[in-house]
């Protein structure tokens, strides 16, 4: 189900990248977060609003000040953080080409990282980050502690 819900948010991600450019005077991606096309101020003032706020608080790494807009929420969204990527090779940001990802931030969120670029293709690849692998440390760490608790009131018993 979260993954169908990621899929469906990569996806309107790309239609606000396209409404991004075509509004554009530049006619260039939004590179610098995913938090940004919501929050980013347009001519009259006010947020763009081109996601949903959501999926802008489920940015890992924003760079847009983005307060006003969102409060200080910052959520994951169906279990998964957003962020946009750089390409291989890339110094400077390319206002021509974009890509994000949506991985999991907790165990049972999925097992899945999604990529998605300027062609609205998506991808999809096995992932086990650093967020996951803490999980299953802090999962162990309490079954052992529960194993640890229950040998000693046996030993304070007897």
């Amino acid at each position: 189900m979260n993954e169908r819900n990621v899929f469906r948010n990569l996806n309107s991600y790309c239609a606000a990248q396209m409404a991004f450019r075509s509004g554009n005077e530049q006619k260039g991606y939004w590179r610098d977060d995913v938090a940004g096309l919501y929050a980013l101020k347009g001519a009259d003032g006010k947020s763009i609003k081109l996601i949903e706020l959501s999926t802008a608080a489920a940015d890992s790494r924003p760079v847009t000040k983005f307060e006003e807009a969102l409060g200080n929420v910052k959520s994951m969204k169906a279990g998964y953080w957003y962020r946009t990527l750089r390409f291989p090779g890339e110094t400077s940001l390319d206002p021509q080409r974009f890509a994000a990802c949506a991985y999991p931030g907790m165990l049972h969120a999925g097992k899945w990282m999604y990529i998605v670029s300027e062609k609205n293709l998506c991808y999809r690849k096995e992932f086990l980050g650093s967020a996951l692998r803490s999980s299953i440390r802090r999962i162990r760490r309490k079954r052992a502690g529960r194993r640890g608790l229950r040998r000693r009131s046996t030993r304070a018993l007897l």
